[in-house]
């Protein structure tokens, strides 16, 4: 305890009273000897880290590019403030309790019975819980702001997960529009404290200075609530003018501004973000990956595997099973898993209300098109089927020494119709390959099937339609008759 006097020029007499706490037990149990433990196991793996990140920047001869980093310099800043908490903690155990111990003991054993012989004891006494005193308190102050830099920290930490992922980027995004709010909001609130303090400064003590004004206005704006009787006694116009008139600008508009501000970028920026995993989804893909460390497949080898893989085509459980025979079956079903919630993401993130519109009607659109084509061939067709299958075009010399059959038809939209067999299809996925593939697989040699069936009927009905054509015009357009079947 230390009492501070003053005195006025006028007689008048102050003092200051300073109370120290020290506390002879550092520890207060096995938890807190436990908590303090792993706060060094982590300080020193993320100095090794940071050391070994420096001198892989030395060898690559990019050691002053790689300390100009200001994400590099906060964690240097953070290292160093932890390992001064760490020091003070030595200094409590090691130095300034041991000291005050001794200190304490022969004046704790003399009792009531301490004399003027004693007071040599007593002040040394003093002297070392004002060493042990003034050092805890400083150490308290670093402690407090190291916790608050940890609390940054922990915002770049959050970035690595997704759904946390969209509070940090709303809180960077939002930066630019509150310092234009703020702008505004300042001079505003500003000027209420100025008032505040003319018009109830001599009465109502949380108005007697500006930074006291400032306090109570802040006050007033987050509860709310205010002393009405006691600022209405004097001036009642002016004070009622001057807080009904705060509460509706500070109060009502300004602060939900700020609200509105926050969750219009929130909204904006979930939109625009891969949602991804829940927070605990990812501490149990942590705990299984933790839990089967042996055989879990890194995902830098994934990465680097799936990337030579994905030039062949697609890349399924087989694949990843002939690259890594060992893959547990937790780490195949969570990638696929994941693979297809942003497949899911990355085809409907363009779906938006302001394209859906415009999507729709492109769509409209073409169906009012293909409406138009169909109508117009069902008419055509009613009057005339066969001119409107085929319209053979006119021949030339070269043609006429050929078989009417081999010359070109032109059908309804000019596209020439081809019945050869492509290339056979080799059959890859009927067998293997997931199941919606091998279905899919399935359906498309149904298809082609039937694509060959109907191709046969159609050059059936080519070669009858040529025969009845060429049996009803003997000659078109000058042209001579071409030999009969």
């Amino acid at each position: 305890l230390t009492v501070t006097l003053r005195f006025s020029e006028a007689g008048s007499v102050y003092y200051e009273r300073d109370l120290q706490c020290y506390f002879l037990q550092f520890f207060y149990g096995n938890l807190s000897m436990a908590a303090d433990f792993m706060f060094f196991i982590m300080l020193l793996l993320n100095t090794v880290y940071r050391l070994h990140g420096m001198w892989k920047a030395f060898l690559q001869s990019k050691l002053f590019l790689h300390l100009l980093n200001l994400y590099t310099g906060w964690e240097w800043l953070m290292i160093m403030t932890g390992w001064w908490v760490l020091y003070g903690y030595y200094m409590m155990m090691f130095s300034w309790e041991p000291a005050l111990i001794d200190a304490l003991k022969p004046v704790h054993y003399q009792g009531w019975a301490l004399g003027p012989s004693r007071i040599g004891e007593v002040e040394n006494l003093f002297e070392k819980g004002q060493v042990a005193a003034e050092g805890l308190a400083s150490l308290r102050v670093v402690v407090a702001q190291y916790s608050i830099m940890l609390m940054f920290r922990f915002f770049v930490s959050f970035g690595s997960q997704p759904r946390l992922a969209i509070v940090l980027n709303t809180m960077q995004n939002v930066l630019t529009d509150l310092c234009h709010f703020l702008i505004v909001f300042v001079p505003t609130a500003f000027a209420y404290v100025i008032a505040g303090s003319l018009i109830f400064g001599r009465r109502i003590e949380g108005f007697a200075t500006i930074t006291s004004s400032l306090g109570t206005c802040f006050r007033i704006a987050m509860e709310s609530e205010y002393e009405w009787e006691e600022m209405s006694a004097e001036f009642f116009g002016a004070a009622a003018l001057w807080a009904w008139s705060f509460l509706l600008l500070v109060v009502l508009l300004f602060l939900n501004l700020v609200l509105a501000i926050i969750l219009d970028i929130y909204n904006e920026t979930r939109e625009k973000s891969f949602p991804g995993e829940a927070i605990w989804e990812t501490i149990g893909h942590f705990m299984m990956k933790g839990y089967m460390f042996r055989s879990w497949v890194p995902d830098r080898a994934l990465e680097a595997k799936l990337e030579e893989a994905s030039d062949q085509g697609m890349v399924d459980t087989t694949t990843l099973e002939e690259h890594f025979p060992g893959i547990p079956d937790v780490q195949k079903k969570a990638l696929f898993k994941a693979c297809r919630a942003e497949m899911r993401w990355e085809s409907g993130k363009d779906l938006q209300k302001q394209t859906l519109l415009s999507v729709v009607g492109s769509v409209m659109d073409a169906l009012d098109t293909a409406h138009d084509t169909v109508e117009k061939a069902v008419k055509v067709d009613a009057k005339d089927p066969l001119s409107t299958w085929v319209k053979p075009l006119k021949g030339t010399e070269e043609d006429n020494q050929h078989n009417f059959l081999l010359k070109h038809i032109a059908t309804k939209g000019g596209k020439q119709p081809s019945f050869e067999m492509s290339a056979p299809i080799i059959d890859s996925y009927s067998q293997s390959g997931p199941e919606w593939l091998q279905e899919v697989w399935q359906l498309l040699a149904q298809q082609r099937r039937w694509i060959e069936y109907t191709n046969w009927n159609l050059q059936r009905m080519q070669w009858q339609i040529q025969q009845a054509v060429e049996s009803r015009q003997p000659e078109m357009d000058g042209v001579a008759e071409g030999p009969r079947l």
